[in-house]
């Protein structure tokens, strides 16, 4: 068991962490039972200390196409087709993972195609992920 803590300097990790997860396990083919309970734990984990992103109206971004488009209402910013983003919570949060969770995160994470200039930040969150301290050594 690993006990991870986020606060407000490693928020940008939780960000990663979360959407490489979502992101990397949205391009899985077939997956076993076992495999699909321990996402659905890990998912539950981290919506606990987080909160969707909502985008306000008139954020301007950018569509399929590349064109400038603006929200004419409030709407969740999206991580996946399907799945809103999410934000660390204010404050200090933990969460615990058993290292099997911790494994299938960091693999969903580097099988996220990420942008080139993304990869350094993506690979600090699994660094901060593989730092955080063991709760079972004895």
């Amino acid at each position: 068991m690993r006990t991870v803590t986020f606060d407000g300097d490693t928020r940008k990790h939780f960000r990663f962490i979360y959407e490489g997860f979502v992101i990397g396990g949205a391009l899985q083919d077939k997956r076993d039972h076992e495999t699909k309970r321990r996402e659905s734990r890990i998912v539950r984990k981290l919506k606990a200390i987080s909160a969707v992103i909502k985008l306000p109206a008139g954020t301007v971004y950018r569509d399929d196409r590349g064109f400038p488009q603006t929200l004419s209402d409030a709407q969740d910013r999206m991580a996946s087709p399907t799945e809103p983003a999410r934000d660390l919570l204010d404050g200090t949060q933990t969460v615990a993972l058993e290292q099997p969770e911790l494994d299938l995160i960091v693999k969903y994470m580097q099988d996220t195609p990420w942008k080139l200039s993304m990869m350094d930040e993506c690979y600090d969150a699994v660094d901060y992920l593989h730092a955080a301290p063991r709760d079972d050594q004895t």
